[in-house]
């Protein structure tokens, strides 16, 4: 078993977010694949900056399950190898929470580097995700998507691609 409890006081994209998330899961490794079923917690206080308007505290009380399987030949620097990852949350209606949703979320990368190593490593990654919940206003933002930066989408600022708000905010969706 493991627990862990953090908090989180960040801007991005014109939204002040503070988060206090805890869990408690129990974890299992077996021939490079990382099993986890739990209970999360997560608290959320989060407001549009320059005056924008406060969004409100949500609250998320989700069992979650997660697995992870990677082949990699050096985790530092990856030169070889491969990692899927995968998870499914779910809030038991209202119970500990501000809504109702349910999450999902992967990911997935390939490293290969030729035996000819001065042309590098090619690297590709996929994420996907889907929250489902009748209204995202009551899901902390911290459990919505959004994009953007150096290890999504080149070119756009970090967390800049989702769902416009006031005042310039992105929000996520």
């Amino acid at each position: 078993y493991t627990t862990s409890l953090n908090y989180n006081n960040s801007a991005a994209q014109n939204v002040r977010t503070k988060a206090l998330t805890t869990g408690l899961w129990r974890v299992r490794n077996r021939d490079h694949i990382d099993s986890r079923v739990g209970v999360e917690y997560i608290w959320e206080d989060a407001r549009i900056v320059n005056g924008g308007p406060d969004l409100g505290v949500t609250t998320a009380l989700m069992l979650t399950a997660s697995w992870k399987s990677q082949k990699i030949e050096t985790p530092l620097r990856p030169a070889n190898g491969y990692y899927l990852e995968g998870k499914v949350g779910s809030t038991l209606g209202s119970l500990g929470s501000s809504g109702s949703l349910q999450r999902l979320h992967g990911q997935a990368a390939y490293y290969f580097t030729p035996e000819e190593r001065r042309y590098g490593t090619l690297v590709v990654r996929g994420e996907l995700g889907f929250v489902n919940t009748r209204d995202n206003q009551r899901v902390p933002t911290s459990l919505l998507f959004r994009s953007g930066g150096a290890n999504s989408i080149r070119g756009y600022e970090h967390q800049s691609v989702g769902i416009a708000g006031p005042n310039n905010a992105v929000l996520g969706g």
